[in-house]
């Protein structure tokens, strides 16, 4: 192989890696810091608020929570999100669109009552994906559920949703479900 094939061949491989990294663009939350606004986006479906990173994803969670139910709205993910051993729970009512665009949340969920993402929901959340990983136990059995929505309304509507759940543990009592 003459240097002229060496370089163009070594020129290629480098540029596809760095396609991929940006193709599978994942943001590891610090579990601490929360961002003052939205990447950007104005919250219609056209230009929807977006959120590529974990701490754009708790200030959306903080809005709900504090009383913004993002009637009318459409936020949608970026980049996949790894919450970093943590999760988040939205205990106010959802109103408007949230659009995973085929990313994925990675988070860590204990036995409670609030296992659930999303509480209240009289909207639309689709196109996303949960990697759920199992944290608490009792004398070695796991147990509880882990849900996408606490309780979703007549008019609220759950679309391509998908979630893995990571465990282990001797005995593991689990029932899937998305609303109850």
């Amino acid at each position: 192989m003459n240097m002229r094939n060496f370089l163009l061949r070594t020129t290629c491989m480098v540029f596809a890696l760095l396609c991929v990294n940006v193709l599978s663009a994942q943001d590891l939350w610090d579990r601490y810091s929360v961002a003052s606004s939205f990447h950007d986006g104005e919250g219609t479906e056209a230009n929807p608020y977006q959120i590529r990173t974990g701490a754009e994803l708790m200030y959306f969670v903080n809005m709900v929570n504090a009383g913004n139910d993002f009637k009318g709205k459409t936020v949608k993910l970026m980049n996949d999100i790894d919450l970093n051993n943590d999760n988040f729970s939205i205990s106010k009512p959802f109103a408007g669109s949230f659009d995973g665009g085929g990313h994925i949340l990675t988070m860590m969920v204990g036995v409670s009552s609030d296992n659930q993402p999303f509480t209240d929901v009289s909207g639309r959340i689709h196109h996303l994906g949960f990697v759920i990983s199992m944290k608490n136990q009792y004398n070695g059995v796991y147990y509880g559920y882990i849900s996408v929505v606490g309780t979703l309304k007549e008019s609220g509507i759950l679309e391509d949703i998908h979630y893995t759940v990571n465990y282990s543990a001797d005995i593991f009592y689990y029932q899937p479900a998305l609303a109850y």
